[in-house]
């Protein structure tokens, strides 16, 4: 069967007390869930590579082995992410996912999301994510096998009177991270590319 994820849910027991209201509502994207029992113990199994998590996930009803647990889904130098999923106490049709994040070893954020895993996927009608077409940023990211972010192109959607618009590359090297910002009027300018910006994005 597929579930929903729900984005970033401030008040949990509102939220699951009744059905979504249509004013407020919000569907991320849909994953895979599967339903298991193990010696008599209620579970679900996550699979959610769109959203960079690597690994499945495996929510046990009482908490115990197999159950995953909190693990670190990435860990920058800059910032470190953790994520934890387990049943809603408030409605066993949701699953919890809490995330926290960590900056220069200083807690700085966490947040909670839903996953719906009562019913499967029937229609795209209700999934769909509208709201991505009218999202003001756009970015296509390259990853390796434990969902880390390796190298990627990154842009604000603005209106751009001055044709002065830029966009953001970023790859790792030996040395780290490296970030350069490019102006989109370099490749519209001229049919030939300058060999620096080739080279660049070449690393993507």
């Amino acid at each position: 069967m597929s579930s929903f994820f729900l984005q970033t849910i401030d008040n949990i027991a509102n939220y699951v007390g009744g059905p979504p209201a249509a004013d407020s509502g919000e569907k991320e994207h849909v994953l895979v869930c599967l339903k298991i029992e193990i010696g008599g113990r209620k579970g679900v199994m996550l699979l959610d590579p769109g959203y960079h998590v690597a690994r499945v996930i495996t929510v046990m009803e009482d908490k115990l082995y197999p159950h995953t647990g909190w693990f670190i889904q990435s860990d920058e130098p800059d910032c470190k992410k953790e994520y934890n999923y387990f049943l809603c106490t408030n409605d066993p049709d949701y699953i919890e996912w809490h995330e926290r994040k960590t900056r220069s070893g200083t807690l700085e954020r966490t947040q909670v999301a839903l996953i719906y895993v009562a019913r499967p996927y029937l229609t795209a009608i209700d999934v769909t994510e509208r709201r991505n077409l009218v999202y003001n940023f756009r970015s296509l990211l390259a990853r390796d096998t434990k969902g880390h972010v390796t190298a990627g192109i990154y842009f604000p959607v603005v209106l751009d009177i001055n044709n002065a618009q830029t966009f953001s590359i970023f790859y790792q090297t030996n040395n780290g991270k490296k970030r350069i910002k490019m102006a989109f009027n370099k490749f519209c300018s001229s049919p030939k590319v300058h060999a620096w910006c080739r080279r660049k994005r070449s690393h993507c």
